[in-house]
């Protein structure tokens, strides 16, 4: 795949991201088998609201990018 869009991360992200405590929930663990099953270029979430890039991850909150 190229791209993934969710509206959460998985616990990967939320713990690079230092969010533990307000966002690892049954949804981040699910996102996370599908991080760690799938080839991807690129995550783009927006759940945390802010704005960072962290490895493969685009976490998007006022900002809009144009991937293609």
């Amino acid at each position: 795949m190229d791209y993934i869009l969710t509206h959460a991360g998985p616990d990967t992200l939320v713990r690079m991201a230092g969010l533990e405590s307000d966002y690892l929930d049954p949804t981040t663990s699910f996102l996370e088998y599908i991080a760690t099953s799938t080839v991807y270029e690129k995550w783009f979430c927006g759940h945390m609201h802010l704005d960072k890039d962290i490895g493969k991850f685009s976490i998007l909150w006022d900002r809009i990018l144009q991937i293609f």
